[in-house]
């Protein structure tokens, strides 16, 4: 998508346009996916069969109670989570790059986006587990954990793309969430809770395969366990990052006029991806209109024009108010009576009657 043609967006349309956005870029993006997802699915396959290969089946037969898990469960879950984690760190923000470089008008690249990903990936980590933590805790309220999860759900895109901190990004993601949080809650429920249930179905039909034509089978169920994490890796991770990244732009040229902002900067149809996107507005009608930006110019004022003279057709200009007038001096006065003449600019004497009347 050209820059030029950035404008608000209505919810179907953000909808539509991260189908799109997926549809057109799906090489570089199932390329980054691969590139971790496949990889770590494989190793944390390996790992839950050899402490209990029991977990890889549709339905477990040997599933322990509830807070009576060994420690080799435990030890499982915990490697699983932290390979979870990584994976959902490096695809995600190489997803992110991919689709900002897409909508901003650039053409993504793999081996940049994984670079980006490894630049901000600390960061993303220290923002995720604070984020985790919050709204976990704030969700045994249920209502609270709800609002909590839509105000920062924009707090991953301002981290990567704005170069925030965490607490930073999760204050900026309240700012450009606040006013419109209706509109948000709807996107986070129709696209990422749609897509999170319709990637967890379709990562079931391998193992629901494994355990119809061979059942008790570690192999089978493990090679299903690997296709299956694949597959909803493929699904979940563009179409949310297309989704989360649009709706953070599209945020922005709301409230922030982020169009106008890189029009002024000369971003044309081709975006410089390694360009530092411009800063967000601060309050104020004095303030600079974006931060380390050009001030502001000065209000034109208008003013009358100066008043000119008049002057008439044939070049003769009125006198100015306190030109004397032109009266003939005492000389030519005395002259002209002894003369008898009058002078032109006088008036020609009326014809006078019988008696000088």
């Amino acid at each position: 998508m050209a820059t030029s043609t950035l404008r608000p967006l209505s919810i179907g349309e953000i909808l539509d346009a991260g189908i799109k956005v997926v549809q057109r870029h799906w090489r570089p993006l199932i390329k980054s996916i691969l590139l971790f997802v496949f990889p770590l699915a494989v190793v944390s396959t390996l790992l839950v069969a050899a402490i209990d290969p029991d977990q890889l089946e549709l339905n477990p037969e040997n599933t322990p109670p509830l807070g009576q898990e060994d420690a080799a469960d435990l030890g499982g879950m915990a490697v699983t989570l932290v390979l979870g984690v990584l994976t959902f760190l490096m695809v995600t923000i190489a997803c992110f790059k991919i689709v900002c470089d897409a909508w901003l008008g650039a053409t993504p690249d793999i081996g940049r986006s994984l670079r980006f990903g490894l630049r901000r990936a600390w960061p993303a980590f220290l923002l995720t587990l604070v984020w985790t933590v919050c709204v976990f805790g704030a969700a045994l309220l249920i209502i609270p954990g709800i609002w909590l999860c839509v105000v920062w759900s924009l707090s991953l895109p301002a981290l990567l793309f704005e170069g925030a901190g965490p607490i930073q990004a999760l204050r900026r993601s309240f700012a450009l969430v606040k006013g419109r949080w209706w509109a948000t809650f709807l996107l986070v429920l129709v696209g990422l809770v749609l897509v999170t249930l319709f990637g967890t179905i379709v990562s079931l039909l391998p193992q629901a395969f494994a355990e119809i034509f061979a059942p008790e089978n570690a192999l089978a169920n493990g090679i299903a366990s690997v296709i299956g994490t694949t597959i909803a890796g493929v699904i979940l991770y563009p179409y949310s990052s297309a989704l989360l990244t649009i709706m953070y732009f599209d945020q922005r040229v709301r409230k922030e006029g982020f169009d106008l902002q890189l029009l002024a900067q000369g971003v044309g149809v081709e975006h410089d991806p390694d360009a530092p996107l411009p800063a967000p507005y601060v309050g104020g009608p004095s303030a600079p209109p974006y931060v380390g930006g050009p001030p502001a110019p000065p209000p034109q004022t208008w003013s009358p024009p100066p008043e000119q003279p008049w002057s008439s057709p044939g070049g003769w200009s009125a006198p100015e108010p306190d030109a004397p007038s032109p009266r003939p001096t005492e000389d030519e006065g005395v002259s002209l009576k002894k003369k008898g003449d009058r002078a032109d600019w006088l008036p020609p004497e009326a014809p006078r009657g019988p008696g000088g009347l």
